[in-house]
């Protein structure tokens, strides 16, 4: 299934602490049909939900995610540095914030970071957790994405049902080798940098049939442009309101 014009970056990230049920519970609250966020491998072999490598940014911990048990993980604050009244906001796991978006009827784009020295175990934890939730089902409103090319392959041979999305954000010098990389991953989307969008990029891209989403934007006006110039989604901090109306419901064409 497609997803919708607008999808909610790590939930709205400008009005709650990313990748944290605040922000997901925003994403609900504004009427967004679609959310984004990352996943890391911690120590023990979990998933939890969280963009930096390293926990000193967003959270109350120190030193990496994939060096951390996931236990040790749960009771850091995740939300204090974006505002006192997130005090006490917690660190979720990947099953928790599936089950959330579930309930809520939430599209999902989980972008996994890359981990070069696990990352078996990294594709493995992510079917085994897909497998047990709402998104398990054919045709279920799920999005793999990465700029790793070797999970999204990992994650091919795994769960060749899911779609998938390599994301760039260097400059596209060839794109030919570009719509090869994708045809041979078979991706289904292609996520792009603002900054390295062109109208040749998005005929190529549209020429292969496949969808294409630009991050981060939080411009009504250049959303605008680029919906009227053909990409399919755009990912934002806020809640910008599309050129089409977004589904109320990603699940309702779910097999």
């Amino acid at each position: 299934m497609q997803p919708s014009p607008l999808i909610g970056h790590r939930g709205l990230a400008r009005l709650a602490p990313e990748n944290t049920m605040a922000g997901f519970a925003k994403v609900v609250e504004h009427g967004i049909a679609w959310v984004e966020f990352d996943v890391h491998l911690t120590r023990d072999n979990q998933l939890a939900v969280i963009h930096d490598a390293r926990l000193g940014r967003t959270t109350t911990g120190t030193g990496l995610v994939g060096e951390t048990d996931s236990q040790v993980l749960s009771t850091l604050d995740a939300g204090s540095w974006f505002g006192p009244q997130y005090t006490g906001e917690r660190l979720p796991d990947l099953a928790q914030v599936l089950a959330y978006c579930s309930s809520q009827s939430l599209g999902v784009n989980i972008e996994v970071k890359p981990e070069p020295h696990r990352r078996v175990a990294l594709c493995e934890a992510l079917a085994a957790t897909v497998a047990t939730s709402g998104y398990a089902g054919a045709g279920s409103p799920l999005l793999f994405s990465s700029f790793d090319a070797d999970i999204l392959a990992e994650l091919q041979a795994l769960m060749p049902g899911v779609h998938r999305a390599l994301a760039r954000d260097m400059p596209v010098w060839r794109t030919r080798s570009l719509m090869a990389r994708l045809k041979k991953l078979d991706c289904k989307a292609l996520h792009i940098h603002r900054a390295r969008i062109s109208k040749s990029l998005i005929r190529a891209v549209k020429a292969e049939q496949l969808w294409l989403g630009v991050f981060t934007v939080n411009d009504q006006a250049r959303a605008d442009r680029l919906w009227a110039q053909g990409v399919d989604y755009i990912f934002s901090d806020l809640p910008l309101k599309p050129l089409t109306a977004a589904p109320q419901s990603p699940f309702a064409g779910a097999a």
